[in-house]
């Protein structure tokens, strides 16, 4: 399915330089896109970015564009990071380098954000959205709101009324919505849906269910304060472009002698000294009135548990395929 991106590309939407007919071209552009949302036309999520970033820079359309409807998700995925890590307003917080916030501005902030999880929480608890990125969306957050409700701390009926639970299912509800948000922005980055790339000469889809979940638990570690189990990714990937990413390693990695020595289930490989694991599955799905199967990347991560660790070590042999990337193929039985 071909994604629609909008008016303007993404390169188009980006300062080129510094010069009076960049500047000029930016507020052409600024103000055509400015006047589709006001008409409620459709604007991709980077144009709702570019609107909401572009007005902070000019005089007079800052206090307006926090009331503009369709940059709500560019305001709410900024105040969230500002405060995320600290929903209680209990602490100082920046949105400028070195300068704190006034109270009466976070509280503002704040009571926007609660207000949005509030929200948020009768969208995730629907279980049947069309929309499949919604859809999957939902199932995660779901599964972390049941997570959190298993927590020894909550398991008693009378704890969840407490302050500490209600802040910690707002910062569940509102990290689902920054992943949902986030994640329409990267599938504008792909052409169609799902996004395909190759290992071995095979195909894997990117698809919603692969964006969802490993976004929500392996990437974007400052959003997850509550959860210090997962396996979080470091700077090795731009998960702003995942699929091309992996399709550069994949490259490297088809270069081994017999691709058939390798179980796709589950591949691991090193990049830059880290040791990762990539899990995929046949799955099936409805097209045209038949029955078509597929291979799905279901979850990426970096191996971090030293028991895992000594495992690859023992089961698999390590191939060193260039100065940066090793894949590794099981060891044959003795």
């Amino acid at each position: 399915m071909k994604i629609n991106k909008g008016t303007y590309s993404i390169s188009d939407l980006k300062w080129k330089d510094d010069s009076q007919q960049e500047k000029d071209r930016i507020i052409t552009i600024y103000n055509e896109l400015k006047e589709k949302g006001l008409k409620k036309e459709f604007l991709s999520e980077h144009e709702k970015i570019f609107i909401f970033g572009t007005a902070q820079l000019l005089k007079g359309e800052q206090k307006y564009v926090h009331e503009y409807s369709f940059c709500d998700n560019p305001k709410f995925k900024f105040l969230y990071i500002v405060y995320s890590w600290d929903i209680t307003g209990g602490s100082f917080y920046n949105k400028e380098k070195d300068v704190n916030v006034p109270t009466e501005e976070v509280q503002s902030d704040l009571k926007y954000l609660i207000s949005k999880a509030d929200e948020w929480e009768e969208v995730v608890l629907k279980e049947n959205h069309s929309d499949q990125l919604l859809l999957q969306t939902a199932k995660e957050a779901r599964h972390d709101l049941k997570s959190l409700d298993s927590q020894p701390e909550f398991k008693e009926r009378f704890s969840k009324g407490s302050f500490r639970y209600r802040y910690k299912r707002w910062a569940v509800l509102l990290n689902s919505k920054y992943i949902y948000h986030f994640s329409q922005e990267i599938w504008e980055t792909f052409d169609f849906k799902p996004f395909v790339i190759q290992l071995f000469g095979e195909d894997i889809a990117i698809n919603e269910h692969s964006l969802i979940h490993i976004f929500n638990r392996h990437f974007l570690k400052i959003t997850k304060p509550y959860d210090p189990q997962k396996s979080f990714h470091n700077r090795n990937f731009d998960y702003r472009n995942i699929g091309r990413d992996l399709q550069l390693i994949f490259n490297v990695m088809s270069k081994v002698s017999n691709p058939l020595e390798y179980n796709m289930n589950n591949i691991f490989f090193r990049v830059r000294g880290t040791i990762y694991i990539l899990y995929t599955s046949v799955q099936t799905k409805g097209e045209n009135g038949f029955q078509k199967k597929f291979r799905r990347l279901d979850s990426f991560y970096p191996v971090e548990k030293d028991t895992n660790l000594k495992s690859i070590i023992e089961n698999y042999e390590e191939i060193i395929l260039g100065e940066e990337i090793s894949i590794f193929k099981p060891k044959l039985s003795q």
